[in-house]
């Protein structure tokens, strides 16, 4: 969510984690941004290149908590919604990042879990703003319409501010 959006839309999807990941890693300073660069460069002019290892102690643990599982997301403190709801996913055209596919935009959806709240992607790391996190299931025709295929269902995470209420 952090990365300028010329190079989030100039990378393809597994760039994106990558370049995701390097950030967490200089962020958490695991890594210097400085040794990614000579590595980049050493791995452009040599793709065979030995890769660069170092393992203090106080990294490698570090690392391990960086690249561990995730940990449960806080209840949702003040949800507006609760599992059954009608969902709408509002039509917005927000200027920070977001995680709300535009393909979802305009439709309706039932919420089928509150997952809690989380950080809002877009809202700057250093500012305590979250929202409460829904899993919305949508039919694939109310996205699509109808196919040849037959329909099925789609579970997508959703942040509070993409929903409004819908009948």
């Amino acid at each position: 969510e952090e990365l300028p959006p010329a190079e989030y839309l100039g990378s393809g999807y597994y760039a994106r984690w990558l370049l995701a990941a390097e950030n967490g890693a200089v962020d958490r300073g695991i890594v210097t941004a400085e040794a990614l660069q000579r590595w980049r460069e050493l791995f452009t002019h040599d793709p065979d290149a030995r890769v660069p290892r170092a393992d203090p102690p106080e990294r490698r643990a570090l690392a391990d908590r960086f690249l561990g599982p995730s940990p449960q997301l806080a209840p949702a403190s003040a949800p507006a919604f609760a599992v059954g709801d009608r969902v709408r996913v509002r039509r917005v055209r927000p200027e920070a990042h977001h995680r709300s596919p535009r393909y979802l935009r305009g439709v309706a959806g039932t919420v089928e879990t509150v997952a809690g709240d989380d950080h809002l992607p877009g809202a700057r790391r250093d500012r305590a703003v979250s929202a409460a996190v829904y899993t919305v299931a949508f039919t694939s025709t109310d996205i699509w319409g109808a196919t040849d295929e037959p329909p099925f269902e789609l579970m997508i995470d959703l942040w509070e501010p993409y929903l409004e209420g819908a009948s």
